[in-house]
């Protein structure tokens, strides 16, 4: 339940390795010893239902002015269904604190889904799709923040109105934003080792200035004795001419076994005229798989 920022996703790496194991399958002969070298699966047992993943994470945001905030939650994912190209998902979330001089309510607001299950497909690298539940869980919430926050009838109204009037996507990726960051370096299928750098590009903005953008992802450090893998991607955006500038850097280790992330840190800072704000979010797995 955190404010979703820019950054990149691990569907450079995934294209890359997806385009060079179609190569392969396309040609009579047998994949040279260099040609699988490049190619490995980042996942080597497939998904099981009635499987809970526990993750733990903290956000702690720092701005301008000597602002700053933390919130630390504690979360199961547990894979209740699967289809060729789905995985259905319960998330529940199970304790959760928050620290926020700014937004004193921020404790109450995610207190309210504690212990609310939160059933919700996914595609196959586990990115939110769509909360099936939906209305069990907004009734839910509304019980919840009533008891939570109960002088702040206003905010409460607000904020499952705003939550019902977002597309399902949107409300899952809003909810779910922890699992959405997990999905980020889950790629599926042979993935190529090392660097994939996106080409530089231009998005025009207001008064005729543009905006750079660069990005990367990478895969690289499999352990076989561990079942791990390491893998960085990083963004920027600078508006031309401004001091506007975003940086994302996003770290962590990948099970080999399952395919899901033991642990990742990400980091993003947001220049501005006003100052600099940064965000750093960890997430890790309790009970790592190792190789099963």
């Amino acid at each position: 339940m955190k404010t979703l920022l820019l950054s990149m996703t691990a569907s450079l790496v995934f294209a890359g390795g997806a385009a060079h194991s179609q190569d392969a399958a396309s040609s009579p002969q047998a994949p040279t010893a260099a040609e699988v070298l490049t190619g490995v699966s980042p996942q080597t047992r497939e998904e099981q239902i009635g499987e809970t993943r526990t993750y733990v994470s903290e956000t702690v945001q720092a701005g301008p002015g000597n602002v700053a905030s933390r919130n630390r939650q504690t979360f199961t994912l547990e894979t209740m269904a699967l289809t060729r190209n789905k995985i259905l998902m319960r998330y529940r979330l199970t304790s959760a604190e928050a620290e926020d001089a700014t937004r004193p309510y921020l404790a109450g607001l995610l207190q309210a889904y504690i212990d609310v299950p939160i059933e919700f497909e996914a595609n196959l690298n586990g990115m939110p799709q769509r909360i099936i539940n939906w209305t069990r869980v907004s009734q839910a919430l509304e019980t919840n923040m009533a008891q939570a926050l109960p002088a702040e009838e206003a905010l409460r109204t607000g904020t499952l109105a705003g939550l019902n009037a977002m597309p399902d996507n949107v409300r899952a990726l809003a909810i779910l934003s922890d699992v959405a960051t997990l999905a980020q370096m889950q790629p599926r299928g042979p993935v190529r080792l090392g660097r994939v750098t996106a080409p530089e590009t231009r998005t025009p903005v207001a008064d005729n200035r543009f905006v750079a953008s660069t990005r990367f992802a990478e895969l690289d450090m499999i352990e076989p004795a561990r079942c791990t893998a390491r893998f960085q991607s990083g963004s920027s955006a600078q508006v031309e001419g401004a001091p506007d500038r975003t940086t994302t850097t996003l770290v962590g280790e990948l099970s080999t076994l399952d395919g899901w992330a033991n642990t990742l840190e990400r980091r993003t800072e947001a220049v501005s005229a006003q100052g600099t704000a940064v965000q750093t979010l960890t997430i890790r797995r309790e009970a790592t798989p190792g190789c099963g």
